[in-house]
């Protein structure tokens, strides 16, 4: 499987910074002129690009089989710049059969930037923002369920 080049991983997250301020809307519809995105709005349209089309919702793009899941190690020091990372969440749409039986729970997707930080659309930060990925798995509902690289 090829991996997105360093351009398009610098396309992906310039792509993602843009919105940075701009206020979530769970739902928010799919136009490139948002004045509210949601956490999978976002990714979606940052992931566009570099011309990558997946799912509109969190859920289908964990399931999305253009991604390769990656095992994530205790530190997370092999996650690497673009990663989509998938979190429990505490709102969402979960689907099990999406993952062939295994008991999958996503419920929010954010963007990894590199060097611990993550970028996405959350309701409690008022929307888009950067914030430390280790402040923000402190909080039980985020926890990791899987990350994908496309």
């Amino acid at each position: 499987m090829n991996h997105m080049t360093e351009q398009q991983k610098t396309n992906v997250i310039e792509k993602a910074k843009s919105y940075l301020g701009t206020i979530y809307e769970y739902g928010a519809g799919a136009s490139e002129t948002q004045n509210a995105v949601d956490c999978s709005l976002l990714t979606q349209l940052a992931m566009k690009a570099a011309g990558i089309e997946i799912g509109r919702s969190s859920i289908l793009q964990a399931a999305d089989a253009k991604g390769k899941e990656i095992e994530m190690n205790e530190n997370l020091s092999n996650l690497e710049k673009g990663d989509l990372i998938f979190f429990r969440s505490d709102r969402g749409f979960y689907y099990d059969e999406l993952f062939g039986g295994r008991k999958i729970s996503v419920g929010h997707v954010a963007l990894f930037l590199g060097n611990g930080e993550i970028i996405h659309s959350r309701k409690a930060k008022g929307g888009v923002c950067i914030e430390n990925l280790s402040e923000v798995t402190k909080n039980p509902n985020y926890a990791i369920v899987m990350v994908k690289r496309f």
